[in-house]
């Protein structure tokens, strides 16, 4: 298990990538409620925003968040997609 530092939901946020089993579990990170978006509360935004990007940067096949539905494969990319012009 690889810890990521992903501060910008709070400032000690952090994901876990499982990468023997390609899992990224993203908590906070974002939502995937109804779709990929922003967690509801970001200490820091533009932060949140440079998280997402150099978490989606690892190597992953599937995501999981505290709130919403799975990303499946290619899930880096999913994850990578909605924040890249943001």
């Amino acid at each position: 298990m690889e810890v990521i530092y992903t501060p910008g939901h709070s400032a000690g946020h952090i994901c876990l990538l499982l990468r023997q089993a390609g899992v990224l579990v993203a908590g906070d990170l974002c939502s995937n409620v109804a779709g990929l978006t922003y967690s509801t509360l970001n200490e820091d935004r533009a932060l949140a925003q440079q998280s997402i990007l150099r978490a989606a940067e690892y190597p992953f096949q599937r995501a999981v968040f505290g709130h919403g539905d799975a990303l499946p494969a290619p899930a880096a990319q999913h994850l990578k997609d909605p924040f890249a012009n943001a």
